[in-house]
């Protein structure tokens, strides 16, 4: 029975590449989406907890980062804050996160790159299955990547260097596939000086480097479930 629901989920997996779909997300704000990404988005389903980051943690007036951002479910959950932006280095992604932003339900701006520890080129990989396990190349990546089916060349951008061109955020959202201790490691300004409410997905592999490093910058974490953090500063 399992090896053949695994079957039927990977003909869907493959069946669906390419496609996109438009959706209301539960604040009213249109997205458009593909089961490329994720396939629970053909049963209009969506990540829970970023609904509720969204609704409890942004306040009006609040500059956001979504760095990972795929579909932009969070991003454009967070349609109350005076400006979000959303950070991707997949270039399909990017197309669907810049079809959302015309519809103009969200003030939602688009880096197209990858946040790592320094600027530069760095080779990306699609995975095989959904593209929410894309990563960058060399990084261990998830079980549930399948293996990849391309490899791009992106550019990378360090947190630092995101403060003077997109404003310096009240709270960051990250989700980049075991690039966070990376990406923590090129944000000392922002851990700092800036010190935002980070929420952040982070497995067992850099799990414990990541506190270490929030520690260091006097930030307190709390697990919301098996792999995500709500690290806010302490003073």
């Amino acid at each position: 029975m399992w090896q053949m629901m695994s079957a039927i989920r990977t003909a869907v997996e493959r069946l669906t590449r390419g496609w996109t779909l438009t959706r209301r997300l539960p604040n009213g704000a249109r997205v458009v989406v593909t089961p490329d990404a994720q396939l629970k988005y053909l049963a209009r389903s969506f990540d829970d907890n970023l609904i509720a980051l969204a609704r409890d943690h942004v306040r009006q007036g609040d500059i956001v980062w979504d760095v990972g951002a795929n579909c932009g479910i969070f991003a454009f959950s967070c349609a109350h804050a005076a400006r979000v932006i959303a950070i991707e280095a997949d270039p399909f992604l990017c197309s669907i996160l810049q079809r959302s932003i015309v519809y103009g339900d969200a003030p939602v701006s688009l880096v197209c790159g990858a946040v790592f520890s320094s600027p530069g080129l760095a080779e990306f990989s699609i995975a095989m299955r959904g593209r929410a396990g894309n990563h960058i190349s060399g990084i261990q990546a998830s079980t549930q990547t399948g293996g990849s089916r391309a490899q791009l060349v992106v550019p990378t951008v360090t947190l630092d260097s995101l403060i003077e061109r997109c404003g310096a955020p009240n709270l960051v959202k990250i989700d980049i596939e075991g690039a966070e201790l990376d990406a923590l490691q090129g944000a000392s300004r922002l851990l700092n000086e800036v010190r935002p409410i980070i929420y952040m997905e982070s497995g067992d592999e850099t799990r414990e480097a990541v506190q270490s490093i929030l520690r260091r910058y006097n930030y307190k974490y709390e697990s919301v479930d098996h792999s995500n953090w709500l690290c806010t500063p302490l003073t």
